[in-house]
């Protein structure tokens, strides 16, 4: 071979080269933006999990009426894919009728009723008959009901695992003056947090937004899980506005359940269910204030944990 050839040659073999060499930089180019478009949608680096908020009219005093009312959005939650799925505040027994201004109290009266008369020992009829449902439908569920543990009652929400099983008992740290505080003792001062497949879930209720969120925020919690019975004005705005920061101020996504009346009971705290990314960006929120609805958006998943 001439040396003009094996010039020639060596020339071509190296021009090949770098433009393989280029062409792999370009690909990877590509795919590093399409992966990180991804990521930004809000998939994270686990993936998602859909996730749905109940919006909820107990009929207060018929904790059986109820159970079978909610039994039935949680399995059409379930056949939408949900794989957690959150009730409002007491939704079990329900948190105070306020067209007729009526409320719970210890003691019977004209404007309360004897909150004794819906109490439940833990486990109790609510864990038992939702326990199955759980199991069956293979999601996680909150289970908000009034407990029982002597002469106390809490205001208090119960986690069922994919399999049945009770995960947590949380009961609320800040009960309400006006609503709960005269009948419910405070819980523990601390964060529940529950490890799963999709990460750490959290536990709070209601009023405990003002001091209990940032404790699930440093406890690492991926998806807190927010029963709520709102007492107004609200009308969206702080759902969306402030919680939404304090949301993003803990890097946690969050699904609240409100509850919500068949009539307009005179304000605004009703309604406006809705489930926040941890940007706090508000991914998915009622359409409506009156009347039951399911709220659906899928959210990062944490790091697995058993």
């Amino acid at each position: 071979m001439s040396a003009w050839l094996r010039t020639t040659r060596t020339r071509l073999l190296g021009l090949r080269t770098r433009l393989g060499v280029a062409l792999f930089v370009v690909v990877l180019a590509f795919f590093s933006l399409f992966v990180g478009c991804a990521l930004s949608d809000g998939a994270g680096e686990y993936g998602t999990v859909r996730v749905a908020a109940i919006q909820f009219h107990s009929v207060m005093g018929d904790p059986a009426g109820n159970r079978t009312r909610l039994a039935a959005l949680v399995e059409e939650a379930a056949a939408n894919g949900a794989r957690i799925v959150v009730l409002p505040e007491a939704a079990v027994p329900g948190y105070a009728d306020l067209t007729r201004d009526v409320f719970w109290s210890d003691a019977a009266g004209p404007d309360f009723l004897d909150v004794a008369a819906v109490a439940e020992t833990f486990p109790g009829p609510s864990a038992e008959f939702f326990s199955p449902i759980a199991d069956r439908l293979d999601l996680y569920l909150t289970v908000p009901f009034i407990e029982r543990e002597g002469k106390r009652f809490y205001n208090a929400v119960a986690l069922l695992g994919p399999d049945g099983t009770v995960r947590a008992l949380y009961r609320k740290q800040h009960p309400w003056p006006v609503a709960d505080a005269s009948w419910a003792t405070a819980g523990p001062k601390r964060a529940c947090v529950v490890d799963t497949e999709y990460g750490r879930l959290g536990l709070m209720i209601c009023y405990d937004v003002h001091g209990v969120l940032p404790m699930l925020g440093e406890a690492g919690a991926d998806i807190v899980l927010h029963p709520v019975a709102w007492f107004g004005p609200n009308s969206g705005n702080w759902f969306e506005t402030v919680l939404a920061r304090r949301v993003a101020k803990q890097k946690t996504s969050l699904i609240l359940a409100n509850w919500t009346f068949p009539e307009n009971p005179g304000w605004s705290g009703h309604g406006h269910s809705l489930i926040i990314g941890p940007d706090g960006t508000v991914l998915s929120r009622a359409s409506k204030g009156l009347g039951n609805e399911i709220v659906y958006a899928s959210v990062p998943r944490g790091r697995p944990r058993e």
